[in-house]
Formats: structure tokens, sequence, C-alpha cells
């Protein structure tokens, strides 16, 4: 059986949703997709152990997973992009920071948010779909957990009740 834990829908008749296939053994992440014609089949299997946290599409191929893959030594965060729908995926460009959220702006822009050295806010972001990043800002006191943006309007939230507006 497949316990599905998070669903996202681009519109009403395209959607896609993460889940666990459970087995004996083994628990095995999959990306559902839906559309009105074959309703909810499998499409993809995640080769490593990545766990979904989130999931955005730009469009009907291209779409963004960020997933936390655990390590031997520790927990790295990773945004995944397909640009085929979701039937294969690949790492976007990882500059070595731990990513808690990311949003898809009306422009198109990837934003992400985290942490990173010596317990530092980041505010990141990407135009080209993820091959390389930009700074915005990795020197706010606290680590950063969600992203909103609408418009010309940022909103980042952390830790300790923290509010950035840029």
């Amino acid at each position: 059986s497949i316990e599905i834990f998070q669903i996202y829908f681009l519109d009403e008749n395209n959607g896609w949703a993460v889940g666990l296939v459970i087995g004996e053994e083994y628990h095995i992440e999959v990306l559902l997709t839906y559309d009105t014609i074959s309703g909810w089949p499998e499409i993809y299997e995640f080769e490593k152990n990545i766990y979904s946290n989130k999931q955005e599409f730009i469009d009907n191929e291209i779409g963004f997973i960020l997933g936390t893959e655990e390590l031997d030594t520790f927990i790295k965060s990773t945004i995944l992009i397909t640009l085929d729908g979701g039937y294969n995926w690949n790492e976007t460009y990882d500059l070595g920071y731990y990513r808690n959220d990311f949003t898809i702006s009306g422009d198109g822009l990837l934003w992400a948010v985290g942490a990173g050295g010596e317990d530092k806010g980041v505010i990141l972001k990407t135009e080209n779909l993820g091959e390389s990043w930009v700074i915005e800002s990795d020197t706010i006191n606290v680590i950063l957990n969600a992203i909103s943006v609408k418009d010309s309007l940022i909103l980042a939230v952390g830790d300790i009740g923290l509010i950035v507006k840029t």
C-alpha cells in the first residue's frame, strides 16, 4: 500500500502526490501524478533515501521537490528538479546551506531559506532553475524556516518568532 503525505495541484486537472510504499522491510518514496484520464499512476520511485518536505510546479513539466537525505553523520537538504512532469529528477546545484523551505515567485524565480554557518539564517534565489544560486542574505541571526514571495514582497520567518521582510 502507499501512504500519501503530500499533494500539490497546478490546476484542476494536473496534480502530483508523494507517498511511501510500505513493505515488510522497506519504505520507498514514490511520486504519483494525477490527470483526468488515468487517475493516479505511480511515475517515479526515488533511488536515494530522500524524504520529501515540499513540492511545487511552475507548469506541467517543470517542478521542484525539497527533501532531506539521511547520510552517515548528518542530514542534508536537497532540492530536486524535474523538466518532464516528474518522470525524472535531478539535484539542483548545492551551495552547502541547509534549506528548510522554498517557493516559486510569479516571475519564475526559485527562492529558498534555511541555515548557514554559525546558525545564521540564509535567503537564496536562483534565476536558472537551480543551476546556480545567489545569496541574498546570510547574516540573519536566526535560522529561517519558511518563505513566501508575492510580487516584490519577500517574507521569511525564523526561530524565536523572527519575521524578515525585504
